[in-house]
């Protein structure tokens, strides 16, 4: 008997430990559920806030939001976030939204299934929408846009039929069943709805009910089983899948928690089609999400660039102290820290009664040098302003006293004034003159430009860190002091060009003629003097720059004889990260490239290709593709889109080439890589044609095959978009067989 209890209690003292291993290796069960979420299936009846309220109890939490209200009937996927995660819940908010809604309409339609269909498909787009009445939010017009929408099932005994719908948040399903019934003519109203899916998150990836959530709590809190929770509630990062990441270094990670700038050296790696002004998140090596930012810089860009601004910080996630610091490491911050500790600086760092002498001598307080620099360069501006503002009274005064003795005087005594001004050597119009910048410097107050006689501009440099204002400079230039090496440069303002040797010349304006931006495609063979000697292909470049060059010049050789298309090669054998793209670095400005690169690409013609260029990367060539049409070229690009168009069972079918031979004819280009060039001129012409798509109308139905999507274009917005010939929209809309738009 004794035998058996031993043996019950060894099975249970096993079970017990295997659970705490268990548990031991998933981690705190408190820092899990504060940074997670749960793909809720709201029931019907209770409100959203309701449903939320109850989970921060059940859960024992301090903080929980939702994406998104729902009304207390409509049932489906409600995102609730708990504490940490409740820093997405704007972004989620925003995200567009799926329904499937039952309807009823107030009596049977003529044209039964089809006339359905076709009033679905007119509430497309961009819709005006006022809340209904059951809503609790303000009753004003709004403009919501509908995505896509397909009737399931229609019964025409009952006059009742089943739709799915994509919207943009903030779209009111009951409303668009109310403007179904207005379009068919007979009337209608809603009388179910569930949200299918809310951002990201749909009814497929794993909803969890209110049951299983307690269910889940209750398990942890009686048998210290956190399996169930941990597939109840999932990580924030399952929010933030489709965003693209930027990877820190582990040691960036801290100083991004407390708001540093996101730079260039701390990014470890970054993902492919990174657009200026995106949302992406920033992650760690293990993929935690740190912060939501804006992209300032493109992935070309990132991919050509050494130094600079990433990222902007739109919302910190991560909570601080997470990773450790590693800012103040160095052999100063060390001793600060020791004098700290031994009471000989106060527990700020600043000197105290028990300083050594050592240290004050060489201490320097930033804050109180920089105070006592802004109040004696205010004192300075004041009395200059007071001068400036004498000067002018008496500049007045003496022009009145000027103008009234002329008034009094004869034409003789006038010509002999003048003749007497001249003699001596007086020119009046070589008075000195002070104009204000038109642009405030960094402290918010106004640069002066003093115009000399001989037109030369002397420029007193803004007050901005890094910049020295202690030396006359020639006009157009600043001295500047280098962060890595401390020795003071100077900075052409208008090349953004650097050197050591102090200038002697004034900088000339760069001249406005020319592209503002350019899109090019490229080709890079690295060597082994490059400035980084590794590639996605090659770990270690052993190649010298004599042989990188010839199989540069061998590729160009290749494409200009029509054997293979720049992109193939590209793609094949490009050293750069772009090569994944077909070479193609997207569009970018004068200064984002290395200065070599950039004024090859800006030299060159659209469809031109470059001879072989040398930068610090290695040899490139490069290909100018088309990026910004003239209005005359996007309404000749259109047209000729309509007018070569052909016609096939009532669709219009698209294809480039057809207008691609007149376009050439009209505008004359030079064109080595044909392929490539029709490819950049047919997603122009989608962009621009997208950017007129409008509904509520008749209208043709145009394909696009390329891209299997169909795009609906009323002519009359077409017309004035387009701005086209009366006789060629008149001709497009009799093809299009709409009498109305022909009137």
């Amino acid at each position: 008997m004794d035998m058996i209890v031993i043996k019950k209690k060894r099975i249970a003292i096993a079970k017990r430990q295997s659970l705490e291993k268990i548990n031991e290796g998933m981690g705190r069960r408190s820092d899990y559920v504060k940074s997670g979420f749960i793909n809720l299936d709201k029931p019907s009846n209770p409100s959203s806030h309701e449903v939320v309220a109850w989970i921060k109890r059940i859960l024992k939490v301090e903080k929980t939001g939702h994406s998104g209200t729902l009304d207390p009937k409509v049932t489906g996927c409600l995102i609730v976030c708990i504490e940490r995660a409740t820093r997405l819940v704007k972004s989620q908010q925003a995200a567009g939204k799926e329904y499937v809604a039952v309807f009823k309409l107030h009596s049977s339609v003529d044209g039964g299934v089809p006339k359905v269909i076709q009033g679905l498909e007119k509430l497309r787009g961009a819709l005006f929408q006022r809340p209904p009445l059951i809503s609790a939010v303000k009753r004003q017009l709004r403009v919501r846009t509908v995505y896509d929408s397909k009737l399931f099932q229609y019964d025409e005994s009952r006059n009742m039929g089943v739709f799915w719908v994509s919207c943009e948040a903030g779209s009111y399903i009951r409303t668009m069943c109310v403007h179904l019934g207005l379009v068919l003519g007979v009337g209608g109203q809603m009388l179910e709805l569930r949200r299918v899916r809310s951002g990201i998150q749909s009814e497929k990836d794993q909803m969890s009910t209110m049951h299983d959530v307690l269910d889940a709590q209750w398990l942890y809190e009686n048998h210290k089983d956190e399996t169930y929770l941990r597939r109840v509630i999932k990580p924030l990062e399952g929010l933030l899948v489709k965003h693209k990441r930027i990877i820190m270094k582990d040691s960036s990670v801290n100083a991004v928690c407390y708001g540093a700038k996101i730079l260039l050296p701390g990014i470890l790696r970054y993902e492919d089609n990174i657009e200026l002004n995106e949302e992406i998140v920033i992650v760690t090596t293990k993929g935690e999400a740190v912060a939501l930012a804006i992209a300032l810089m493109t992935t070309a860009t990132i991919a050509s660039c050494d130094h600079g601004v990433v990222a902007k910080i739109k919302r910190v996630i991560m909570e601080r102290d997470t990773y450790p610091r590693k800012w103040g490491l160095g052999p100063r911050s060390s001793q600060k820290k020791i004098l700290i500790a031994k009471g000989q600086l106060d527990k700020y760092g600043k000197p105290n009664e028990n300083t050594p002498k050592e240290w004050l001598n060489s201490y320097v307080d930033y804050v109180v040098k920089k105070e006592e620099d802004i109040k004696e360069e205010i004192k300075k501006e004041e009395k200059k302003e007071a001068d400036d503002d004498n000067s002018k009274k008496r500049k007045l005064t003496a022009s009145a006293d000027n103008s009234m003795q002329s008034d009094t005087a004869s034409p003789k005594e006038k010509k002999k004034k003048k003749r007497k001004k001249t003699d001596e050597g007086e020119n009046p119009t070589e008075e000195v003159e002070t104009v204000a910048a038109e642009s405030a410097d960094a402290d918010g107050r106004w640069n002066y430009f003093r115009r000399t006689p001989r037109d030369t501009i002397t420029w007193s440099a803004p007050r901005i860190p890094g910049k020295m204002a202690d030396e006359q400079l020639p006009a157009g230039w600043e001295k500047r002091l280098s962060r890595s090496t401390g020795q003071h440069y100077y900075l052409n303002i208008y090349t953004k060009e650097s050197q050591w040797d102090v200038p002697d010349k004034p900088a000339e304006p760069v001249s406005s003629s020319g592209p503002e931006q350019v899109q090019c495609s490229h080709l890079l063979v690295k060597h082994k003097d490059s400035r980084r000697p590794s590639s996605w292909r090659e770990d270690n470049i052993t190649r010298t720059k004599e042989e990188a060059l010839d199989l540069v010049k061998s590729y160009r050789e290749q494409i200009v004889q029509g054997k293979a298309s720049f992109a193939d090669l590209a793609s094949k054998y490009s050293d750069c990260s772009s090569a994944k793209r077909g070479g193609d670095l997207g569009s970018f400005k004068k200064g984002a490239m290395q200065k070599p690169f950039e004024e090859a690409s800006f030299a060159l013609k659209v469809g031109e290709l470059s001879e072989p260029v040398f930068t610090d990367s290695g040899v490139h060539i490069i290909l100018q593709s088309l990026l910004v049409f003239t209005l005359e070229q996007k309404a000749f690009l259109i047209e000729s889109y309509f007018l070569k168009g052909l016609k096939v069972n009532g669709s219009w079918i698209y294809s480039i080439q057809n207008c691609l031979e007149e376009f050439i004819v009209e505008f004359p280009i030079v064109i080595v890589d044909r392929k490539t060039f029709e490819d950049n001129l047919s997603r122009e012409v989608m962009s621009y044609f997208n950017a007129a798509t409008p509904v509520f109308q008749r209208f043709p139905q145009v394909m696009l095959p390329e891209y299997n999507k169909h795009f609906i274009i009323p002519l009359a917005n077409f017309k004035a978009a387009t701005k086209i010939s009366e006789s060629s929209y008149r001709r497009i809309a009799k093809e299009a067989s709409d009498p109305s738009d022909v009137a």
